[in-house]
């Protein structure tokens, strides 16, 4: 999993080079291999210990650490894929909503043309 996202990792930054788009996902996905390789880690010295509680404890701790990694998986495919597929301008328009401190409805919001 470790290689897939460093490669997933280098395709992001040749996409943010020639479209100058900005994407927090390949921090995120440094991470998210970070996590995979401490899980795999943990799961190689369960395999290797000697007494049967520790060996259950490290496989308990290496699974929580590997469904946490694949969840953040998912949040940073969806970020991707935001990231490619909505429009500059209609990211900037969503920002400067959720940024705006005071409620707005969602029929002032189409009435002002998502400004």
């Amino acid at each position: 999993m470790v290689d897939v996202w460093l490669t997933v990792i280098g395709l992001i930054r040749v996409i943010i080079t020639l479209g100058s788009e900005e994407t927090l996902a390949d921090d995120f996905l440094a991470g998210d291999a970070l996590l995979f390789l401490i899980s795999s880690l943990l799961s190689y010295w369960a395999l290797r210990s000697r007494g049967l509680r520790r060996m259950h404890h490290l496989e308990k701790i290496a699974d929580g650490i590997f469904i946490i990694a694949m969840i953040g998986m998912v949040v940073v495919c969806a970020l991707i894929t935001y990231t490619i597929s909505v429009p500059t301008s209609d990211k900037s328009r969503v920002m400067h909503v959720l940024e705006n401190s005071k409620p707005v409805s969602q029929q002032a919001f189409l009435r002002s043309g998502g400004r």
